[in-house]
């Protein structure tokens, strides 16, 4: 996907884009949220400490992950899962969540390369370890699939 543009927005500025993207997949086709606020008090709240990172093909946005690095607020998959032995003083946590395309786009490879985009991003500040956080339910077996075959393992 040679066409894509990339951008990192800090969660503090203005997430006019990645709002819209979410509205439309997560309240819009998923029914998964009533309103784009509905994350203010659970996954947002780690916005100081995270950036999105944003898709555009032919400057309209498209796709957006979050990428959040590990805080004395922790991470959100902190309220799924132990971290405490990932957590050592040489180790430099990251959760990626929010991986959200445009229904238009799914098909394109484009998750791959928002993957890569948060990786490349992660590890030049010096990660070491990547969690993720994703609506990969045991009704979506494709999605476990998918996390599971780019090497994720469930926490």
């Amino acid at each position: 996907m040679n066409n894509i543009e990339w951008q990192v927005i800090k969660a503090t500025g203005d997430l006019t884009e990645v709002l819209k993207i979410r509205h439309k997949v997560y309240v819009e086709e998923a029914s998964r949220l009533n309103h784009v606020d509905d994350t203010l008090s659970s996954f947002d709240r780690f916005d100081n400490y995270c950036v999105y990172i944003i898709a555009k093909i032919d400057n309209q946005p498209v796709a957006t992950v979050k990428v959040i690095t590990d805080s004395p607020i922790g991470l959100p998959c902190d309220e799924f899962a132990d971290l405490s032995k990932y957590r050592r003083p040489q180790h430099h946590l990251y959760e990626f969540g929010h991986l959200i395309s445009l229904p238009t786009v799914r098909n394109d490879k484009l998750g791959p390369a928002m993957m890569r985009a948060a990786l490349i991003y992660a590890v030049n500040r010096g990660a070491t370890h990547i969690l993720g956080d994703f609506f990969a339910d045991g009704t979506q077996q494709d999605l476990h699939y998918y996390y599971k075959n780019i090497g994720f393992i469930a926490a």
